[in-house]
């Protein structure tokens, strides 16, 4: 039997590149933030948010089916097939759709992710695009087998040519094309090595082989996750693209670089999720009770993290550049987004549970008509300001119709009450930096009530597991 120690400490194995992400992206801050003029920093955030879009369409939902059938593989659909049609119908894909933008509307696509027209840059965003394929199918394959090194160096290898070593770049030039000329080369080269050194076992030709019956299910399953993880992107990147719509090259860099700020707190959610996600597909029903558990201290956790990173603020906005202070006053509106992707990951299972993977579409769809709803009527106004509002209000959508659908069918949460009161609690806690962050006396009452209201519903339990994790070690 599993225990809420044994998951943390299973979960922790996965989570060096995504602490070391987290470590890096604000190490990186004052030197993108210095040496990047906004607008350039704009269009390589931009670039790098565009790679993302077209490796999930193209994908069509397969990643997510290959996930869900890896433990209980389809009759005539082993994890080697699955694996190498996922692969080579994305690359089709993509190939096609960069074939077609650079031979019918290049300047025009050009001109709306780049400011300018170039060529060169949509092939570079076709090949970006198909090793950020690979690296999906490699993170699904080693989080299947449990294989926490090879996940980790992966992810790290990932982790380096995506928001690293690019900046590299900025030595000979700080406009943007010697960086993301410099992303996807290093990602293709990085993406390659693993393919060849971790997964050449499932790289197969068979294909042809696969019982009609089995790829109706598997493409069944997958395709109507494809749609909401399309909306998941539309959700975090609308606003960039309404931005840069705008001409307004100078506020998707400010605005993207509070969202690099906010998105360190991914740290938690991203090793969290990748231990977690086989582990509930496996224990759902043997191991309910545990989960519940993990739910409600999960939920205080996340409570504690936001009033650290409101807390640390001006530390970190002592190392940003003039041009991007702006966003010191919508950040921990923009952390709404990272923080529901936490909570949703212990409320929301029973949609993939279920099979009722449409219950999904109808969350994300919803939440996504709100962001771009809002980012049109506030953008023009408000700026970088107006989109994180969208972004905020768009993630509560999210949150709370994971929830709705999710306790539908499967359930996860130990308290309702202790939950919406951490709920209303983070809410606040995040909307109300926007006033606290200019005072002292605002923040540290901010601060106060929400330390408070985590110590009277969990400090018990707190105590409870910190004791019993100190009994086991003395007896180790």
């Amino acid at each position: 039997m599993s225990s809420v120690g044994g998951i943390f400490k299973e979960a922790a194995k996965y989570s060096v590149p995504t602490a070391l992400s987290a470590a890096l992206s604000l190490v990186l801050i004052p030197v993108i933030s210095h040496a990047y003029p906004a607008s350039e920093y704009g269009v390589i955030n931009l670039f790098y948010s565009l790679g993302n879009l077209l490796m999930t369409f193209a994908l069509f939902g397969l990643d997510n089916a290959f996930i869900r059938f890896y433990q209980e593989p389809i009759n005539g659909l082993d994890n080697r097939k699955a694996f190498s049609l996922s692969m080579l119908v994305a690359t089709l894909c993509i190939v096609i759709v960069t074939f077609c933008v650079c031979l019918m509307a290049p300047d025009v696509v050009a001109g709306y992710v780049f400011g300018e027209s170039n060529l060169v840059g949509l092939v570079l965003l076709g090949a970006y695009s198909i090793a950020l394929v690979v690296f999906r199918l490699l993170s699904v394959v080693t989080r299947q087998e449990f294989n926490p090194k090879g996940y980790n160096f992966q992810q790290i290898g990932l982790l380096l040519s995506n928001k690293v070593l690019y900046v590299l770049a900025a030595f000979v030039s700080t406009s943007y094309m010697p960086s993301i000329t410099l992303m996807t080369a290093l990602t293709v080269i990085m993406a390659v090595i693993f393919l060849l050194t971790h997964a050449r076992k499932y790289i197969t030709a068979r294909m042809i082989e696969i019982p009609k019956k089995s790829l109706r299910k598997f493409f069944a399953f997958a395709l109507p996750t494809m749609p909401a993880a399309l909306l998941m992107w539309i959700n975090s990147s609308i606003a960039k693209l309404v931005l840069a719509g705008y001409g307004r090259f100078e506020d998707v860099g400010v605005f993207a670089l509070a969202f690099t700020i906010a998105n360190a707190f991914q740290v938690v959610p991203a090793a969290f999720s990748v231990y977690w996600s086989p582990f509930i597909y496996r224990h759902y029903n043997d191991e309910q009770d545990l989960i519940k558990r993990m739910q409600g201290l999960l939920t205080a956790l996340t409570a504690l993290l936001v009033i650290v990173f409101i807390a640390g603020q001006d530390i970190i906005y002592l190392l940003v550049g003039n041009e991007y202070a702006q966003s010191q006053s919508y950040f921990m509106i923009v952390m709404l987004f990272p923080i529901q992707t936490l909570l949703v990951e212990t409320i929301g299972y029973g949609i993939y549970l279920s099979n009722k993977t449409y219950l999904r579409l109808v969350t994300t769809g919803a939440s996504a008509a709100v962001n771009v709803l809002f980012c049109m009527m506030l953008i023009p106004a408000y700026g970088g300001m107006g989109a994180a509002v969208a972004l905020g209000a768009s993630a509560l959508i999210m949150l709370f119709g994971s929830l709705v659908f999710g306790q539908m069918n499967y359930r996860s949460i130990e308290s309702p009450i202790k939950t919406a009161i951490l709920y209303v609690t983070i809410i606040a806690l995040c909307i109300g930096n926007v006033v606290a962050c200019e005072g002292i006396a605002l923040r540290i009452s901010l601060i106060a009530a929400g330390l408070g209201t985590c110590v009277a519903l969990y400090g018990k339990r707190a105590a409870e597991f910190t004791r019993t994790r100190l009994d086991v070690r003395k007896g180790e």
